[in-house]
């Protein structure tokens, strides 16, 4: 059994601080998809900046790729971990997308600031 759907964690925003809500609470995430984006963005992003640095590098996709999955497979609550892409980088805005297939029978499509 997973409990992705119901993990909760401190939301995180582009600087990596905690963000409040609108009465001054901290905010929770609120889905599986936020809880996904946070984890990423906070325990990967030393490998994606890495990505928007030097994105035509072969071996840096798959180093990034290698070292997400490593982490996605540490996380209790993520059972099996199919696929992970990097779609698109964009240098510009110093974001990653990256698309996630877990056992699941979920996928998240996830931008991650870097």
């Amino acid at each position: 059994m997973t409990t992705v759907n119901t993990r909760k964690d401190l939301m995180v925003d582009g600087d990596r601080d905690i963000q409040l809500n609108c009465s001054g609470d901290l905010r929770m995430t609120r889905s599986p998809e936020e809880y996904m984006a946070n984890f990423l963005a906070v325990t990967t992003g030393d490998i994606l900046r890495r990505l928007v640095g030097d994105p035509e590098s072969a071996t840096l996709y798959e180093t990034a790729q290698s070292r997400i999955r490593q982490r996605l497979f540490e996380n209790e609550q993520i059972r099996s971990v199919i696929s992970v892409d990097i779609v698109s980088i964009n240098t510009q805005t110093g974001t990653v997308t990256i698309d996630v297939r877990l056992e699941q029978d979920t996928d998240y499509t996830l931008e991650v600031e870097t």
